[in-house]
């Protein structure tokens, strides 16, 4: 019973793999497919890309010199790969024929994961972009202390003023408690179980849909259930939320307010408490993107690391004379931090998060600009590498340089051109571009500059003795993220006070 339990969803499942393979040979004939040819080359070159996805990469685009190009994946099927000088039309396209949002579906599988009400309903994005752009000053106060608050707490100083932690695993969780303070408050932001449970759908909530696409429909429903039960689903973070905003909501009825992202989505909406929990799921992960925020912090503390002190001083300096000016963080405050801004704009250059950006997926067969025939249901996307690692955009490409973006911004006249969330150029692609970029990057690269810059007064930061450069990414089938073990030492600093926050840094 066993056995067979275990053998028909595998026959199906390889029955399926082979299916779509040989519609989709017949279908992109005409393109060329990185790899050896036939079906076993098709899948040597996915297992190969899984595991070296940038030299693959890299091989591919000094291959076909821009032109479009299939790469094999195993989890993702087949990607056409679009040159650079295609992401104007795929930033100015519609959803009617190379749809994100067909995309978002397909990688995420939010109807198994999340819930589907999301897509259909997206009013939160434009309180992101609106309302929570606009007054970003009203949350600014509370990711400042809860920073302070949850540094204490992830920095475990005893008798010394030195301590050294794994520092993936330290940012990510006080990001996620930092980002949840504006989103849901301070009670709920310092409980750890709902910490816990949101950061563990956040590196779940991916994979599972790289799974779940893999099964035909009638059995996803089955498959989301056996992963949600080993290793946790939607359900735990939910089960914090909903009695959390029940009685929210039910305060609210009663007169009281908060300055919190879910107040604003209550005023908008109405929704009830269990659409508001999958509401505020769905942000925390797909447009805030904690976890990016999370893997940014780590990769600018890697570098910080790395840095000489006296390029890590100018950054310092210039926080100092900022606040010193200004008298407290505000949004105007932010923006003259040109170094910091430059320094985590590289790290996005540089470091990334993925190696692909502007997804789409056609829903029906489509051409690109100079003819070529894509067809329906393909999966089409830009590479970042091809951009941010381009010798004609930024010289010296695979060298970190803190200061290039400074270095741009001082010398031309358009200042704002280089700001972190700014998506006018299509030489940056880290918050995506055009309609579909990321509606939460303005609040994100507040709650970036705001943590490093207290990190940056409140201790220095280096690599542990004997460690002589910052540790090297880990990279999986496109996706990049920081070395998960590795570790920075921290030490600590004579006190700064912030006269606009509760708490003296």
């Amino acid at each position: 019973m066993l056995r067979a339990a275990f053998i028909v969803p595998l026959v199906i499942y390889v029955t399926r793999i082979l299916y779509r393979f040989f519609i989709w040979k017949r279908k992109t004939a005409h393109l060329p497919c990185y790899g050896p040819a036939g079906i076993f080359g098709y899948y040597y070159t996915a297992v190969r890309y899984t595991f070296h996805s940038v030299e693959c990469m890299q091989d591919a685009i000094s291959k076909y010199n821009g032109r479009p190009f299939i790469m094999p994946t195993l989890i993702n099927g087949a990607i056409l790969v679009a040159g650079p000088q295609y992401i104007d039309f795929l930033r100015k396209s519609d959803d009617s024929i190379f749809s994100q949002k067909a995309a978002i579906q397909e990688a995420t599988q939010l109807d198994y994961t999340l819930d589907p009400h999301q897509l259909k309903n997206p009013y939160a994005i434009g309180i992101l972009l609106g309302e929570v752009t606009r007054e970003i000053d009203k949350y600014i106060p509370d990711i400042v202390d809860e920073t302070v608050l949850a540094l204490d707490a992830a920095l475990p100083f005893a008798k010394t003023n030195q301590v050294s932690v794994p520092l993936f695993h330290s940012m990510t969780s006080m990001i996620a408690r930092v980002v949840n303070r504006s989103f849901v408050g301070p009670e709920l932001c310092r409980d750890q179980d709902y910490i816990r449970a949101s950061i563990r759908y956040a590196q779940t909530f991916i994979m599972y849909g790289m799974v779940l696409k893999l099964f035909p429909g009638f059995m996803k429903s089955s498959v989301y259930a056996l992963l949600a039960a080993l290793f946790g689903g939607k359900e735990e973070p939910a089960r914090h939320l909903l009695p959390h905003l029940a009685n929210y909501i039910k305060q609210r009825e009663e007169g009281k307010r908060s300055t919190t992202i879910v107040e604003a989505l209550i005023a908008a909406s109405g929704e009830n408490a269990e659409q508001l929990t999958m509401r505020v799921i769905a942000l925390d992960f797909g447009s805030i993107h904690t976890l990016l925020v999370s893997i940014v912090v780590t990769q600018t503390l890697f570098e910080l690391a790395a840095m000489t002190p006296p390029d890590v001083e100018l950054i310092r300096s210039e926080v100092e004379d900022v606040l010193s000016q200004e008298g407290s963080w505000t949004k105007s405050a932010l923006s003259r931090c040109s170094r910091l801004d430059s320094l985590l704009r590289e790290v996005g250059r540089l470091h990334g998060v993925t190696i692909f950006s502007h997804e789409r997926r056609t829903v029906q067969d489509a051409a690109f600009p100079d003819g070529i025939a894509v067809p329906g249901d393909t999966m089409v996307s830009v590479i970042n590498l091809a951009v941010h690692l381009d010798p004609n955009i930024y010289p010296d490409p695979q060298k970190f340089d803190a200061f290039r973006f400074y270095r741009m911004r001082t010398a031309g006249d358009q200042d704002v051109k280089y700001d972190l969330a700014t998506i006018d150029s299509n030489n940056y692609l880290l918050f995506g571009l055009g309609r579909h970029a990321c509606a939460g990057r303005f609040f994100a690269a507040a709650v970036l500059k705001l943590v490093i810059a207290t990190i940056l007064l409140k201790y220095d930061v280096t690599l542990p003795e004997g460690v002589g450069k910052r540790p090297k990414n880990k990279v999986f089938s496109g996706v990049i993220v920081p070395a998960d073990r590795a570790r920075v030492k921290f030490t600590k600093r004579d006190s700064v006070k912030l006269p606009s926050t509760s708490c003296s840094l």
